[in-house]
C-alpha cells in the first residue's frame, strides 16, 4: 500500500515539475496553471485518476494555445514582409525627393486637401498602381459582352483604376503638347491653377533713398475644372468574339480619339492666348531661316532657345524639303536649334507655328480617371455592342511668356 501512495506521489511530483517547467518557458500563462488545479493536487486532494484527467487537459489546453501562439506568427510574419515590399518602393517612408507620392511621382493636396499628382514628360501616372499587372482591355470586353463569370462576378464591366491609369498614360503619349514637354496634372476636383503674365523686377535699393517700386508682374489664375469627354465605339459580336487582336486595337482607338481632343482643346487655346507674344513682322514657319529669325524675336523678349515647335504638316516638310542653294544637298535644321524638337499636328493651320518651354507654360489637367465601361446589345438591329470611355479633361496656359507664336500672315 505504501508503495502505491509512494508511486503515486512521485508522479503527482513529476507532473507538477514538468507542469511548472512549461509555465517557468512561457508555454502556459499563469491562469492556465492555476485552472490546471495545481494547488489541489500539491496538498493531497487530487487522486491518480483525477491526474491523468488534469494531465489531458492540460495537454490539449498546450496544444491550443501553441495552435494560436503559431498563428499569430504567421500573421505577424505576412504583415512584416508586406511592410517590407511597401518601404522598398520609391517614394516610401519618407525616402526621394519631398513631395514624391507613390512610386517617385511628385504628389500632394490642394488648398481644400484633395489630392493631385503632377508629371512631367516621361512620368507614367500607371506608377502610383505599380501592383496592377499587365491588363487585357480586350478580354476585358470579351467577357464583358458574352457575360462570362469572370466579368458577371465584379459587378458593373468596368476596368480597375490602375488600369485607367494606363490608359491615361497611352493617351499622354500621343498628345502633341504632351510630348512637347508640357505638364499633367490629376486632379480631384476643380482646382485653381496660378498663372503668371509678367516677370517681377528686382531694384538694388539705395540707403535711404526712396527707390523700390512695385513690379509690374501679372499674377493671376485659372480655374481648371474640365468638362467631360466621352467616346461610344461600337463593337460587332462578331468582332468581339473573333478578333486576337482586340486589345490592341481598342487601346489605340481609345488613345487616339481622346488624344486628338486633348490637343485641340489646348492648342486652340495657344492660338487664341492673346498674352502670347508672336510675331511683330511675318515670320513663316515653312522657312528655316524665318524660323531662326522668330527664335530671336522671342530671345529679344527674354525666353532662351526653344525646346521644342510645334506646326502644320505642310510647313515641317517644306522646311525639310529646302535645298541649300547651289549646293544640291539638303539645308537642314541650323545647329543653333539642334536641341529643338519639332512637332506636327493638323490641329495647327499652315504658316502657324508655337515654340517655347512647354513644361513651364503648359499644364493638362485631368479630373477623373478614363473611364471604360461596356453596353451589351446597344443597337440589337445591327448586332453591335458599344464600348463608351469618358473622362474630365483639359489644357491650360499657366505661363504665357514662355512660349512665342509664330505667324507667317498677321492678323
Amino acid at each position: 500500500m505504501n508503495k502505491i501512495i509512494n508511486n503515486r506521489a512521485v508522479q503527482a511530483i513529476l507532473a507538477i515539475t514538468l507542469v511548472f517547467a512549461a509555465y517557468a518557458m512561457g508555454w502556459l500563462s499563469p491562469e492556465m496553471a492555476v485552472a490546471g488545479g495545481l494547488l489541489p493536487m500539491a496538498i493531497g486532494e487530487t487522486d491518480f485518476g483525477s491526474l491523468k484527467d488534469l494531465l489531458v487537459k492540460q495537454g490539449e489546453e498546450f496544444a491550443n494555445f501553441k495552435a494560436a501562439r503559431e498563428k499569430e506568427a504567421s500573421e505577424l510574419r505576412s504583415d512584416l514582409d508586406s511592410l517590407h515590399k511597401k518601404l522598398n518602393r520609391p517614394g516610401a517612408a519618407g525616402s526621394g525627393n519631398p513631395g514624391e507620392g507613390h512610386g517617385g511621382l511628385t504628389a500632394g493636396k490642394t488648398s481644400k486637401g484633395a489630392p493631385f499628382y503632377l508629371l512631367k514628360k516621361g512620368e507614367r501616372i500607371s506608377q502610383r498602381s505599380s501592383e496592377i499587372g499587365e491588363f487585357d482591355l480586350g478580354e476585358f470586353v470579351r467577357d464583358s459582352v458574352v457575360g462570362s463569370r469572370k466579368a458577371m462576378v465584379s459587378g458593373p464591366a468596368l476596368v480597375p483604376v490602375g488600369v485607367s491609369d494606363m490608359v491615361i498614360d497611352a493617351v499622354r503619349d500621343l498628345v502633341v503638347v504632351t510630348a512637347a514637354g508640357a505638364r499633367t496634372l490629376v486632379i480631384d476636383g476643380p482646382t485653381n491653377l496660378a498663372r503668371i503674365d509678367g516677370d517681377p523686377t528686382v531694384i538694388q535699393h539705395t540707403e535711404n533713398t526712396d527707390d523700390i517700386t512695385e513690379s509690374d508682374i501679372d499674377l493671376g489664375y485659372v480655374t481648371s475644372n474640365p468638362k467631360l469627354l466621352a467616346a461610344v465605339i461600337p463593337l460587332s459580336e462578331e468582332l468581339v468574339q473573333d478578333s486576337p487582336n482586340l486589345n490592341d486595337v481598342i487601346k489605340m482607338a481609345v488613345a487616339g480619339a481622346f488624344a486628338t481632343k486633348i490637343d485641340g482643346l489646348i492648342l486652340a487655346k495657344l492660338v487664341a492666348d492673346a498674352a502670347i507674344p508672336d510675331s511683330a513682322a511675318g515670320q513663316d514657319p515653312a522657312a528655316w531661316g524665318k524660323v531662326l529669325e522668330a527664335v530671336g524675336s522671342a530671345m529679344a523678349l527674354k525666353q532662351q532657345v526653344p525646346s521644342a515647335l510645334i506646326g502644320a504638316p505642310g510647313d515641317f516638310i517644306a522646311r525639310a524639303s529646302q535645298l541649300a542653294a547651289g549646293a544640291g544637298s539638303w539645308l537642314g535644321k541650323p545647329p543653333a536649334l539642334a536641341g529643338m524638337a519639332e512637332f506636327n499636328t493638323t490641329g495647327i493651320t499652315a504658316g502657324t507655328a508655337i515654340f517655347g518651354d512647354f513644361a513651364k507654360a503648359v499644364l493638362m489637367t485631368i479630373r477623373s480617371e478614363i473611364r471604360l465601361e461596356v453596353i451589351r446589345w446597344k443597337n440589337t438591329g445591327k448586332g453591335q455592342h458599344a464600348l463608351v470611355a469618358h473622362a474630365r479633361a483639359d489644357g491650360y496656359v499657366v505661363q504665357p511668356n514662355a512660349l512665342y507664336r509664330m505667324l507667317k500672315t498677321l492678323a
